[in-house]
């Protein structure tokens, strides 16, 4: 009778590891880059990303897509299956123009000829984020901005000056605030066309602006 019992015990647990085999490991996602795509990008460029797809028993991919939450809705932008050693890890190539001025999130999803799926980021808080301009804007703004600082400025000062002291010198006051204007509307121009571009670059406009004062004030 235990014989018997013991059979039946066997033959239950090989029909149920036929039944319910051992799920594979999930395959992972790695960006070549950290972001995949730079903060701030322009409006109607392409921009190419890179990843790498990996799966430990070497299961290919079945489906690779980028999600993107743009200005103008969801979009999913597929990428072409490709060949090679997943447990080596395979690249994965995506690449996007974004239409609209704005904010994009975006994350990628890719799923295994098992079934397994992979997320990145894992967490939909830690979404990629990218901010797309149109570069007429940022010229408007800087045109603008250099206008205040270069004229308006100098002639308030300037009206401030002698309003309040008659017997003072405004054109020395308005002089003054136009070195003020000029150094504004550098920071200004810096700030839109080269913020993105990391505090190194941020730190040789400083460098720049600190020349240009020693140059102002030790002229003779």
């Amino acid at each position: 009778m235990k014989l018997v019992c013991s059979r039946i015990a066997c033959i239950a647990a090989l029909l149920l590891t036929l039944a319910f085999p051992a799920s594979a490991k999930p395959p992972t996602l790695e960006a070549a880059d950290n972001p995949p795509i730079r903060a701030e990008v322009q409006q109607g460029g392409t921009y190419v990303v890179n990843l790498k797809y990996a799966q430990p028993e070497g299961d290919a991919p079945t489906s690779l897509k980028m999600i993107l939450e743009t200005p103008g809705g969801e979009v999913t932008v597929p990428a072409t299956i490709p060949s090679g050693d997943a447990t080596v890890g395979i690249p994965v190539t995506w690449s996007y123009t974004p239409a609209n001025s704005g904010t994009y999130r975006y994350h990628f999803e890719a799923v295994s000829s098992t079934g397994g799926s992979v997320r990145l980021p894992a967490d939909p808080k830690d979404d990629y984020e990218f901010i797309s301009f149109n570069p007429l804007t940022k010229w408007i703004i800087f045109l603008v901005g250099t206008l205040v600082a270069l004229v308006f400025l100098p002639f308030v000062v300037y009206v401030g000056t002698r309003a309040a002291n008659k017997r003072g010198d405004p054109a020395a006051a308005s002089r003054v605030a136009l070195l003020v204007g000029v150094l504004a509307s550098y920071a200004l121009f810096f700030y839109l066309f080269f913020s993105n571009y990391g505090g190194l670059m941020m730190a040789v406009g400083g460098v720049v602006a600190l020349a240009i004062l020693i140059v102002l004030f030790t002229r003779k």
